[in-house]
C-alpha cells in the first residue's frame, strides 16, 4: 500500500502524483482520500488503517501541510509505526520550506527544484524497488535516539550497537547559522564545540556545520547526550553524523522518540 499523505488545498498537484501511481499499481494500492474514504466513513479511521497498511509513506511538505493538524497526525502516526516496522517514509518537499526538524535527517525528494515529471519517476523507482539501499562497506557501530524537548531543542542521545567507539567526536549539520544555533554537552559545556560555514552534504545540499569533540569512549551501556539549541521558530535541519577524521564523517541511525520511556535500558 502507498500512503500519499497530504493537505488538501494542494489537491491541484497531488492529483497528479496519486493518479500516475493509481495507473501504474492499480487504486487499491493507493490510499488516497478522494478515492480511499467513502462518504459516511470516519475519516480518523480510515487514516489509521491506511498508515497500518502501508508499505509507503509519501509525506508531501508544503506551506499548507505544514500548518495542517490532520497531516500532522498522519506523519507522526507513521513514524511511530515505522518505529515498529519496516516502512518506507518518503518526505516530499513541494514548497520552498524546510522539512520539520524531527525529520530532517531523512533523504527527501524535491519536487519544488526538480518538477514533477521527475520526482513522480524517483516515486515510481522507490516503489518499484528500483532505488536500492546503498551497503556501506563498513560496519556503523552508533544510534542515536533523538528527543525533540521543544521547537527550540533537540537531545540526542547516542550509544553502540556492539562495540566500544573510542571516537567521541561528532558533527549536526543544519541550516542554520552561528548566530541561530548552539550544540554543546549534556552539562551545559560547550568546550570543543566548532562552528563550520557551508559545508558540502552532498551533490544537493550544503549546510552549515556544528562539530563537538566531547573527549570521551562510549561503550555498550553507556551513551552521550548532545543538546542541540535553536533561538529561531520553524523546522530545521539538524543531521547527526560520527566524525572518523577532520575530513570524514558517516551518518549515525537515528531514530525518534516523543518520550524518554521509548529509549531502550542501556
Amino acid at each position: 500500500m502507498i500512503f500519499i499523505s497530504h493537505q488538501h488545498k494542494d489537491k491541484d498537484f497531488v492529483g497528479e502524483i496519486a493518479r500516475a501511481l493509481e495507473e501504474n499499481y492499480g487504486e487499491d494500492k493507493v490510499f488516497y482520500d478522494d478515492w480511499s474514504i467513502k462518504p459516511g466513513e470516519n475519516i480518523i479511521s480510515r487514516m489509521s488503517e491506511g498508515i497500518l497498511e502501508c508499505e509507503f509513506f509519501f509525506f508531501i511538505i508544503t506551506e499548507n501541510s505544514l500548518k495542517s493538524e490532520m497531516v500532522t497526525m498522519e506523519w507522526t502516526s507513521a513514524l511511530r509505526e515505522k518505529s515498529k516496522r519496516e516502512i518506507k517514509f518518503i518526505p516530499v518537499r513541494a514548497d520552498n520550506v524546510n522539512p520539520p526538524t524531527i525529520i530532517s535527517a531523512l533523504n527527501y525528494l524535491d519536487l519544488y527544484n526538480q518538477g514533477m515529471e521527475v520526482t513522480i519517476k524517483q516515486i515510481m523507482d522507490i516503489v518499484s524497488g528500483a532505488e536500492k539501499e546503498k551497503d556501506y562497506p563498513t560496519f556503523n557501530n552508533l544510534i542515536s535516539y533523538v528527543h525533540e524537548v521543544s521547537s527550540y531543542e533537540l537531545h540526542f542521545y547516542i550509544t553502540v550497537k556492539r562495540f566500544y567507539e573510542p571516537n567521541g567526536k561528532f558533527i549536526i549539520f543544519t541550516d542554520l547559522n552561528e548566530n541561530q544555533a548552539s550544540l554543546e554537552k549534556d552539562d551545559g559545556t560547550m568546550f570543543g564545540t566548532k562552528f563550520i560555514k557551508e559545508v558540502e552534504l552532498d551533490r544537493n545540499r550544503t549546510l552549515n556545520a556544528f562539530s563537538i569533540d566531547t573527549l570521551q569512549g562510549i561503550k555498550k551501556g553507556f551513551k552521550v547526550k548532545l543538546v542541540f539549541k535553536k533561538n529561531v521558530s520553524g523546522n530545521h535541519t539538524a543531521i547527526l553524523f560520527h566524525l572518523k577524521s577532520e575530513t570524514k564523517g558517516v551518518p549515525i541511525q537515528m531514530k525518534v522518540v516523543r518520550d524518554l520511556k521509548e529509549i531502550p535500558e542501556l
